[in-house]
């Protein structure tokens, strides 16, 4: 019925949504499947934050959530500015899920992420923490496993995470999770100092 628009506007959203979801289980397969040689460059992780807040701005403005920058100074690592915006986009949009699942628990829980950093003489450590349901005592030891997911069926892939932790193994750094159910999950990425930040 092409007069109903509003239903068309739903229908329009509907076929969006699910072109959207096909496009990410390609993208997550084809990203699991190639072991994609990756070039190294002199990185901003500042700016590979902020590029990851603007690709999920839609997303992060549909939920509502405050969004909590304190990484404001520059730090320099050696990687693929492309690959380490994947890593981060990933977990983003995953506290993203994370947090809607918890609001539609407790619609009046809170809606945050927030990104920290810090450094040593070697290594960079940048902290995504969300308010969202976080993740059980029984399934945190799997999270990076292939194919394993904790969405609910039809909302996840199991893949995201498993690309995202070999990505980070091959810039020589860790991708580390801690997690309370029904409070929140910090994920922590160390990566390799490329100089000293300036």
């Amino acid at each position: 019925n092409p007069e109903n628009i509003e239903q068309t506007k739903k229908y329009v959203k509907l076929m969006n949504d699910a072109a959207n979801r096909v496009e990410n289980i390609i993208t997550n397969l084809l990203n699991f499947a190639r072991k994609e040689e990756i070039n190294f460059e002199t990185v901003d992780l500042s700016s590979v934050i902020e590029n990851a807040l603007l690709l999920s701005g839609y997303q992060l403005e549909q939920t509502k959530i405050i969004v909590e920058n304190n990484v404001n100074q520059r730090y320099l690592v050696s990687g693929s500015q492309n690959h380490l915006g994947q890593v981060l986009l990933n977990i983003i949009l995953n506290s993203i899920d994370a947090i809607n699942q918890k609001i539609s628990l407790n619609p009046d829980s809170p809606r945050r992420i927030s990104f920290s950093s810090s450094t040593d003489k070697s290594h960079v450590f940048l902290n995504i923490e969300d308010s969202g349901i976080g993740i059980e005592n029984d399934k945190i030891d799997k999270i990076f496993d292939p194919f394993f997911t904790t969405k609910e069926t039809g909302k996840g892939t199991g893949l995201g995470l498993s690309v995202s932790y070999n990505i980070i193994q091959q810039h020589n750094g860790e991708l580390k999770v801690r997690s309370e159910y029904n409070k929140g999950t910090v994920f922590t990425i160390i990566l390799p100092r490329n100089e000293t930040k300036r």
